[in-house]
């Protein structure tokens, strides 16, 4: 009897990294047994960003979902905690204490439980305590940064998403573009920064390119392709979020190097072969700290260092050789790590496979 296997998949589906993670984090289910997917109601695009598998099992109903995870529970499931940042403050009480009881409820009745890779991006000392009851119960926990618990299950891990960084090599030399891609939220970069990064990528043979991976960063691109005199490539009303993946990732196979402040962004661009480099008007710390726990050490600019250089994507060109080759390790970690889950799942032969 195939091993039935509970998640829930809520995530916004105007984002493509957060669905890349979340649809990587179904086909790692598939390698354990049979997905049960909650995927919230009233969302049809949602269920075409997944590209579920027929035999899927999807639930639109969180009451039916966990009704049916009751049902399972002689048949010892195992419960999915999906990859991706989350929070651990007052509106999340209620998502922590449920995710506590259900996996007590499975490890009672000798099922397992994981978590994918997370990271804990806001918090506060009743949900941290909620949460804990999870951490100490569940099989393993995989942590993509800090790991916020002394639970001996609890593992860190690359992100997800950098399961899909090949180990195999390309020739950079044919790659004719630099991207530029900051969140829409934050406060612009300068113009005079952006004059040199466009005038440093001219000098690389390259032209510069101002994309949105995010749908809320549309009008930050059109604005700096705009006073950049640059082309944009931005996520149109009518697209559906696997044609726009589809868009960028063809981009990101094109460019020499890729500057965001958006973890996916960088972590994509390098599984499609770009240099991915840290940017943003102040430094993107976030970026950094997720690439140096996956052991990659990426260059790091704000508008300051990037005035101060006038050469930043020569410079981060340099150390090209040396982070392809961090990357490469981070790609084989995070397999690893993901293979570690699966056996802890109690899954009896690898079939979970991921480019490289």
């Amino acid at each position: 009897m195939t091993k039935p296997v509970f998640i829930a998949v809520t995530g916004p589906f105007r984002n493509v990294g957060d669905t890349v993670i979340r649809r990587l984090g179904l086909e790692w289910c598939r390698s354990v047994g049979l997905p049960h997917v909650y995927v919230g109601s009233g969302r049809g695009a949602w269920l075409e960003d997944l590209e579920l598998d027929p035999s899927d099992v999807v639930f639109t109903s969180s009451r039916v979902w966990l009704k049916a995870l009751v049902r399972a529970l002689p048949s010892r499931p195992v419960l999915v905690v999906e990859p991706g940042e989350f929070s651990l403050t007052r509106p999340f009480y209620p998502w922590a204490g449920a995710h506590a009881l259900l996996a007590v409820l499975v490890r009672l009745f000798g099922g397992r439980v994981i978590q994918l890779p997370r990271a804990l991006a806001r918090s506060d000392r009743s949900g941290r305590a909620l949460y804990r009851a999870f951490t100490h119960t569940a099989n393993l926990t995989l942590w993509r940064r800090d790991i916020p618990t002394k639970a001996r299950t609890a593992v860190r891990s690359p992100d997800i998403a950098f399961s899909e960084i090949p180990d195999t090599d390309d020739d950079p030399s044919a790659r004719d573009t630099i991207v530029v891609s900051v969140r829409g939220d934050r406060e612009a970069p300068s113009i005079e920064a952006l004059g040199v990064l466009r005038a440093d990528a001219a000098v690389n043979g390259c032209r510069l390119v101002f994309l949105a991976q995010v749908e809320a960063d549309n009008d930050w691109a059109r604005e700096g392709a705009s006073a950049m005199a640059c082309e944009s490539s931005v996520w149109d009303a009518d697209v559906s979020s696997p044609t726009h993946e589809s868009h960028v990732r063809e981009i990101y196979r094109r460019s020499k190097a890729v500057l965001s402040d958006r973890l996916h962004v960088l972590v994509m661009a390098a599984a499609e072969g770009a240099l991915p480099v840290a940017y943003s008007r102040v430094r993107a710390d976030k970026a950094v700290a997720h690439f140096a726990a996956a052991g990659v050490d990426v260059s790091a600019y704000g508008d300051e260092d990037v005035l101060g250089s006038q050469q930043p994507v020569s410079d981060a060109l340099r150390q090209s050789m040396r982070v392809r080759a961090e990357l490469k390790q981070a790609g084989i970690r995070a397999r690893s790590a993901l293979e570690t889950a699966r056996l802890h799942a109690g899954g009896s032969s690898s079939r979970f496979k991921l480019r490289g």
